[in-house]
């Protein structure tokens, strides 16, 4: 029995040194990759899926899109502070700032464990100490490591290939061609849902704070900033915009806020009521390329 006991604790042992050698490799390969971005890209969109499947950035030309669906501002925060500290040229950054994204059920996009799994092994690499105590109190921050490996697979062996890779092989986000046609369901299934009426006071001190220290980034780097709500279909009717607006007054005071959220899209540009399909996404990216100095230029 003894011996059977040493065999195990010496295989549990190798197991044990094998899988860190893994991670070890991983994180070393992931990053190596690089997040310089061509010259005539001025403008970095980052945010959830709002932005994501809004912007398409091979026609909004001057701009890449690195926004991912349910990205919480922590994890927008860190893929940001690496792009800025090698793109010295970048001069803006359009943040994606929509209804709900800091009420006090935002705490998910955060703590929630499935979330955790899915954002931890691929963005791990760009974390610091401080950005891990955020999750200090939930074990599967420490599980999701043993992941790292294999969320970040074919890294692996594109790195093994060409001894090169970029923040696109990363999968920390891009432009995505929504081609979704759900509206209508969409509108069938909120019949029956209310907008709050009252300003909520409670709040996600986890979205809040990084959201402020994307604040403080834009201004250390000499970067502007501008909070960025992407159409949406009938806000009046579907959205909440009183309480964003109460959020950004009480703790935005001085940051640019630029609302599409009643941009005049027809219906078929929409894959539901709060994300564009591909076809909406190239009229208002056209849009936005036609236009954008002098909307940046109306801006208070």
């Amino acid at each position: 029995m003894k011996h059977f006991v040493i065999q195990i604790i010496k295989f549990m042992s190798i197991l044990a040194v094998l899988l860190i050698i893994l991670i070890s490799g991983t994180l070393l390969i992931v990053s190596k990759g690089s997040f310089k971005l061509p010259q005539d890209k001025d403008i970095v969109v980052v945010g959830d899926s709002h932005t994501e499947c809004a912007i398409d950035d091979a026609i909004f030309s001057r701009s890449v899109n690195i926004s991912k669906s349910g990205t919480a501002y922590l994890y927008s925060y860190v893929k940001l502070k690496k792009i800025l500290n090698e793109n010295d040229h970048i001069d803006t950054v359009l943040l994606s700032f929509i209804d709900g994204i800091l009420d006090k059920e935002m705490d998910r996009w955060i703590q929630d464990n499935n979330r955790i799994y899915g954002f931890i092994p691929i963005y791990f690499f760009l974390l610091n100490k401080e950005d891990y105590f955020v999750f200090k109190d939930n074990s599967a921050f420490i599980m999701s490591i043993l992941d790292i490996p294999v969320k970040n697979v074919r890294a692996i062996f594109k790195y093994i290939m060409t001894r090169n890779i970029s923040y696109k092989d990363l999968h920390i986000g891009a432009y995505q061609k929504l081609d979704r046609d759900k509206l209508q369901a969409d509108i069938s299934s909120q019949e029956n849902n209310s907008v709050p009426a009252d300003i909520q006071e409670e709040y996600s001190q986890y979205q809040l704070d990084y959201l402020l220290k994307i604040v403080n980034l834009c201004k250390e780097k000499n970067v502007e900033l501008i909070l960025f709500k992407s159409p949406t279909y009938k806000p009046e009717k579907y959205g909440s915009g009183e309480q964003l607006l109460y959020y950004y007054n009480k703790y935005l005071e001085g940051v640019k806020f630029i609302d599409f959220s009643g941009y005049p899209m027809p219906d078929y540009g929409y894959g539901d009521i709060g994300h564009l399909n591909y076809k909406g996404a190239e009229i208002f990216s056209n849009f936005l390329n036609e236009n954008y100095d002098e909307i940046i230029s109306n801006i208070k």
